[in-house]
């Protein structure tokens, strides 16, 4: 491992803990719940002028450090560093990425308080947090919202009356396969029609009696969903029912003519003539529309969830659909009248009745009946339906949604026109039907009474599945494609177009910077535009001329062996730092987190390899001097009860850093800054000399020449032994030119790394599964011992295909027999015994039984090795 830390920082803001390796990923670990137990060391900074106070103490002089004439500002674009006035350096040269091991766990888990850390190679170490935890306060101030003021429990409110926006009242209209916005706009949806699947639905109506709502495919089943317990709290409405001539009137509302359903002398009889239906005296219905030969899925749930108040629709492979009718329900009161019949007289609990006797029609006693596909009238005219069976349907529903303004639910599949079932009469009174279903095979009963057999139903040949489902935030559309079956697109541009503006600007006059409708800074003491002085490199070290000195041996990489040669914290300046043998030294400045720390004044001082402790105790660091370091980290722990964080390497050693003076009070730390000179002094501390930060007439430049920095004005720095070109990067390092969605998830992948993780689990498995062709199996009689090659029928019509498109190759590719797995995931158990499949797709059987509809299933699966 021959890697560096590139940055280990604390944000003082956010409380996270930042690590990053030179190759190896960043991680973080968020402190807010061990700080939030933190002491109450409550001083305050004040800058009055120059004069820098400190809350119960004095206060500094700091315009000596001031440094207004170089205002140059650096930029980074690629790998070039360029200062605004001239000077650029290429810092390609200096990449480094030689190591590949990376952290492949750094987490806290909040349940259990512990800190887990995961190097690739390198073992898994655990610290707890829950004795740190334990103390930790509990918030419980509560948000009140009055007007438009947002309010804090103990604390101040924000106005929001500035994100309101309700100036956005455009129609949306559709002319042909173009949607129109009132305002201007306009999409043309002609490229997601589909029209390949034209099967209708055949049934599709409320039962108002048993409060069950009824949808049949013409090919793909019947779903029932019982709505009783949804309705059962429905309210007490006791409006009563009154009848004047032919006119219906309900208390407090409105009345229905019903003259147009008297009848007394129906008896016409149904005829069909190719699609055309047609009454005995009067009217015909093209059902041409209705043909549909091409889908053959079926309903595989719908469901009401009486909890949520959603209703799910699934279609084989036609995805899901979601209606939530908690808008629709949330006013539904709790009525609980009842109707009874009593002779003619239709009695409303609670109210009065209505005498049904004049819509009595007892001269039309006709009865329907089925004979295979002929529909007979029992007074005359018959109907073949042949026609409309459909056996291939593999259509999507476009449209399933409810208006919860006119109570009406509107389903609309692909090719199969529309169909809208209104929910008023249900909704208005909620009678109080409780009914359960039960299935018992294939037998669906009702609980007082009626079945029927959903056999002929059964439907499973369609496996398409949902290949696409993203959001691209840039357009705003959110597309979901199926296998087979399109791709829809939702443009939520005109939901977003009402969103507030936040149309502050921001102006600079002379040094201040303002913010529209707010207040302004002073930037005048960030100014500097004189600086002149040279920089020169003596071994590692680079100088600036008139003070201040970096160190660059810890950008040497030579093929690093090195190991941990210093991990230890700072309490006079209250810095963690972290040193590799030969990979620099990394700090983090803990001032902010650890301002209301004690009064720990004690200084580490280094001489060779001995560590020493201000006022005592010394720590001999040599026998952790390692230069062929290979190892793990064997333990990495935090003691509770001493406050001690221990590291032990496997070969390297054991470090130790005790925490018990910052943890022990978070008391009331008064000390006091004093100025003398160019030395900064804290009382009972150290100093800290500033001499170094003084620069009032630099503006020089930097050039690069070859490996040679050069400043304007004097100074050149050789950089040669600084290249390193052995770059090994990993896919984690690689970046995406345009990040995308691969895995539908919400989340651009924007490394190679992430793109392979989220694609490989799908082309690992769903890429690699697929079924063979269709293909009729002799099971008219019984009998032992039969076989069928599977493999011999896939490349038979795989090879020779009916049709192909204009520019196809005459035959689809295929594999080899000894490629695949075979599968066989369903036989129907009345059908098949004894099933067994050799490595080359042989399948053997035996038929103990035939299909009692003509047809039985038995489902074939190939997998690719």
């Amino acid at each position: 491992d021959d890697q560096t830390i590139t940055a280990f920082s604390l944000d003082n803001t956010t409380n996270e803990l930042t690590l990053t390796l030179e190759d190896g990923g960043t991680e973080i670990v968020d402190f807010s719940t061990v700080l939030a137990a933190a002491g109450t060391d409550d001083q305050n900074l004040t800058l009055s002028g120059n004069n820098l106070s400190i809350e119960d103490g004095n206060f500094v002089d700091l315009s000596g450090y001031m440094d207004n004439t170089d205002d140059q500002a650096l930029s980074l674009s690629g790998n070039t560093l360029t200062l605004e006035n001239g000077g650029t350096v290429d810092l390609g040269a200096y990449l480094d990425n030689t190591d590949d091991q990376t952290i492949i766990a750094f987490s806290l888990d909040d349940t259990t308080n512990e800190l887990t850390l995961t190097l690739e190679d390198g073992g898994t170490e655990t610290v707890d947090f829950s004795t740190v935890l334990a103390a930790a306060g509990t918030d419980d101030q509560n948000l009140t919202l009055s007007g438009n003021n947002l309010s804090i429990e103990d604390g101040n409110f924000v106005d929001l009356s500035g994100y309101m926006d309700n100036t956005d009242d455009q129609a949306l209209s559709l002319s042909g396969n173009t949607l129109t916005l009132e305002n201007g706009g306009t999409v043309d949806l002609g490229a997601y029609l589909d029209n390949t699947d034209d099967q209708t639905i055949t049934a599709f109506s409320l039962d108002n009696t048993t409060n069950e709502l009824t949808l049949t495919l013409e090919d793909g089943g019947t779903e029932i969903v019982d709505f009783s317990t949804v309705l059962a709290a429905a309210g007490t409405d006791d409006q009563n029912l009154t009848l004047s001539g032919n006119n219906l009137s309900i208390e407090d509302g409105n009345f229905v003519d019903l003259s147009g359903y008297m009848d007394n002398t129906d008896d016409q009889a149904l005829s069909l003539s190719d699609n055309t239906l047609t009454l005995e005296n009067g009217g015909t219905v093209d059902l041409g529309a209705y043909l549909d030969n091409t889908d053959d899925q079926t309903i595989t749930a719908f469901s009401l969830d009486n909890t949520t108040n959603e209703l799910t629709l699934t279609l084989e492979d036609g995805g899901t659909e979601i209606v939530d009718f908690s808008t629709v329900l949330a006013a539904a009161g709790t009525d609980d009248q009842n109707l009874t019949l009593s002779g003619n007289n239709l009695s409303i609990e609670d109210g009065n009745f209505v005498d049904l006797s004049g819509y009595m029609d007892n001269t039309d006693d006709q009865a329907l009946s089925l004979s295979g596909n002929t529909l007979t009238l029992e007074n005359g005219g018959t109907v073949d339906l042949g026609a409309y069976l459909d056996n291939t349907d593999d259509q999507t529903i476009t449209a399933f949604s409810l208006d919860n303004t006119t109570n009406e639910l509107t389903l609309t599949l692909e090719d199969g026109g529309t169909e809208i079932v209104d929910f008023s009469t249900v909704l208005a009174a909620a009678g109080t039907d409780d009914q359960a279903l039960s299935l018992s095979g294939n037998t669906l009963t009702l609980e007082n009474g009626g079945t029927v057999d959903l056999g002929a139903y059964l439907d499973n040949t369609d496996d398409q599945t949902i290949t696409a489902f993203s959001l691209d935030n840039t357009t705003n559309e959110l597309t979901l494609t199926l296998e087979d079956g399109g791709t829809e697109i939702v443009d939520f541009s005109t939901v977003l177009a009402a969103a507030g503006t936040d149309d502050q600007n921001l102006t600079l006059s002379g040094n201040n910077l303002s913010i529209e409708d707010g207040n302004f800074v002073d930037l005048s003491g960030y100014m500097d535009n004189t600086d002149d002085q040279a920089l020169s490199l003596s071994g590692n070290t680079l100088t600036l001329e008139n003070g201040g000195t970096v160190d660059l041996g810890a950008y040497l990489d030579n093929t690093d062996d090195q190991t941990i040669t210093a991990f230890s914290l700072d309490n006079t300046t209250n810095e963690l730092t972290l040193t590799l043998e030969n990979g620099g030294t990394e700090i983090v400045d803990f001032s902010t987190v650890l301002a209301a720390a004690g009064t720990d004044d004690q200084a580490l001082s280094l001489s060779g390899n001995t560590l020493t402790l201000e006022n005592g105790g010394t720590v001999d660091l040599g026998a952790y001097l390692d230069n062929t370091d290979n190892q793990t980290i064997t333990a990495f722990s935090l003691d509770n009860t001493t406050n001690e964080l221990t590291l032990t390497l496997e070969d390297g050693g054991t470090e130790t850093v005790d925490f018990s003076t910052v943890l022990a009070a978070a008391g009331t730390d008064d000390q006091n800054l004093t100025l003398s000179g160019n030395n900064l002094s804290i009382e009972d501390g150290n100093f800290v000399d500033l001499s170094g930060y003084m620069d009032n007439t630099d503006d020089q430049a930097l050039s690069l020449s070859g490996n040679t920095l050069t400043l304007e004005n004097g100074g050149t720095v050789d950089l040669t032994t600084y290249l390193d070109n052995t770059d090994e990067q990993d896919a984690s390092e690689v970046n995406s030119d345009s990040p995308v969605d691969v895995d539908g998830d919400g989340n651009t992948e924007a490394t190679v790394e992430d793109v392979i993780q989220d694609i490989a689990p799908i082309t690992s498995k769903a890429a690699r599964i697929f079924y063979p062709p269709s293909i009729a199996i002799d099971a008219s009689s019984n009998g032992t011992g039969r076989t069928l090659n599977l493999y011999s029928q896939y490349v038979t019509q795989y090879g020779t295909p009916a049709v192909a498109s204009a520019g196809a190759p005459a035959a689809i590719p295929t594999y080899g027999p000894t490629e695949l797995y075979y599968y066989i995931t369903y036989a129907d158990p009345t059908v098949f015994d004894n099933m067994s499949i050799d490595a080359n797709g042989q399948l053997t059987y035996d038929i103990i039984g035939q299909p009692a509809d003509y047809n039985a299933l038995i489902n074939v699966v190939f997998v690719v090795k």
